[in-house]
């Protein structure tokens, strides 16, 4: 009898610790890949302050306050988390950069119709009158990515949105 119960009473404690050690397996397991594989995206201001360190910019007026982007774009200030952007101050170059993020998809669509039609507005105005930033423009662009929205219009077109994608 003291066999079978020392037998019963190891084989509980054998049970026990596998199953202790097979609980810790999977909990690392389940744990260590979403911490790896979570990359949080930077502010559109750190994405901006970055622009502005690595590429070449005209003095621009910069985009400070959410009143900033009804005025220049008529984008309702409901529609957007966070944004950062300049737009030439200089009144003969056609730089313009903007970063918004959006609240939700309806509004990434509707930040980035206006910004569509703020582009196109740029390109009718100049393509009689000056033929360098007519091109500086027609290669310029807006891009749209998940709730990010995105106008560029620089001769670092291809640097600016490098760092853009680079960064959300």
């Amino acid at each position: 009898m003291k066999k079978k119960i020392i037998a019963v009473t190891a084989a509980l404690i054998a049970v026990v610790a596998f199953a202790g050690c097979s609980n810790n397996s999977v909990k690392q397991a389940s744990v260590q890949p979403s911490e790896t594989s979570v990359i949080k995206a930077k502010s559109v201001s750190a994405i901006f302050d970055e622009i502005k360190t690595q590429t070449k910019l005209p003095e621009m007026l910069f985009l400070e306050k959410a009143d900033d982007l009804d005025r220049y774009y008529g984008i309702t200030p409901d529609d957007v988390e966070e944004f950062a952007g300049g737009i030439d101050n200089s009144g003969t170059s056609q730089d313009e950069i903007v970063i918004i993020k959006a609240k939700d998809d309806t509004a990434a669509d509707n930040v980035q119709k206006m910004l569509q039609k703020k582009y196109d507005s740029k390109l009718n105005q100049i393509q009689n009158y000056d033929a360098d930033e007519t091109e500086k423009i027609k290669n310029g662009k807006v891009e749209k990515n998940g709730l990010y929205v995105t106008l560029v219009i620089s001769n670092d077109f291809d640097k600016i949105t490098e760092i853009i994608k680079n960064s959300i």
